[in-house]
């Protein structure tokens, strides 16, 4: 394949999703340089973006150290990936490989776990443009939580189990039954070895783009 390859007509929006330790971070890194080895140009986001001053205020948020309600919390991570609409949709358009460390996804399995209103959550996101490939990372929550204690970390959606919990249990119900029939989802055991997984996810976006 060409070092310049990029996808004829559109690109293609792929997401890893999961909850927080399953290694959607790792993944997306790993995943873009062989991408760009097998010829593809890729570019890619991580939500929340910290960088921005919607970003930031989620980071105080979940550090704890300002209080939101949840809708308010919700409406914001929506409104940080708002924030990139543009830059996404220029390059599908520009034929890029558009790799997204969480995304719309995740507002869906989150907010419900929360017990927030699936419309409600679907119409926050319905501006975004709708993901080709959504790989859901899966592991149990114990171990992706003791993953995101020894790394130090500390947001409440990262400690605490019984939000994991819920949140994995919205995400496995988002693989049976997608938000849009048009998306292909594929479920990936997280706890094999980091490679075995970028095999695996290598492979589905060969697939999707073949």
């Amino acid at each position: 394949m060409d070092a310049t390859n990029t996808l004829s007509k559109h690109g293609r929006l792929i997401v890893i999703e999961g909850v927080n330790g399953v290694g959607k971070t790792t993944q997306v890194r790993l995943a873009k340089l062989k991408l760009a080895k097998m010829g593809f140009t890729v570019t890619t986001f991580k939500f929340p973006d910290e960088a921005s001053t919607i970003g930031d205020l989620i980071n105080r948020v979940m550090l704890m150290k300002q209080t939101l309600s949840d809708e308010v919390l919700l409406t914001l991570f929506a409104a940080n990936r708002l924030e990139h609409k543009q830059q996404i949709e220029e390059a599908l358009l520009a034929g890029h490989l558009v790799l997204c460390d969480r995304y719309s996804e995740s507002e869906y399995a989150y907010g419900s776990a929360l017990g927030l209103p699936n419309d409600w959550l679907l119409n926050l996101e319905s501006r975004m443009p709708v993901a080709d490939l959504v790989l859901l990372l899966d592991l149990e929550p114990t171990i992706a939580r003791q993953r995101v204690v020894m790394a130090g970390r500390s947001d409440q959606f990262e400690t605490d189990e019984k939000i994991l919990e819920a949140a994995r249990a919205e995400y496995i119900a988002l693989y049976q039954n997608p938000p849009n029939p048009h998306q292909k989802w594929t479920r990936i055991d997280a706890s094999q070895p980091i490679d075995v997984v970028l095999d695996e996810v290598i492979r589905q976006i060969s697939i999707l783009t073949a």
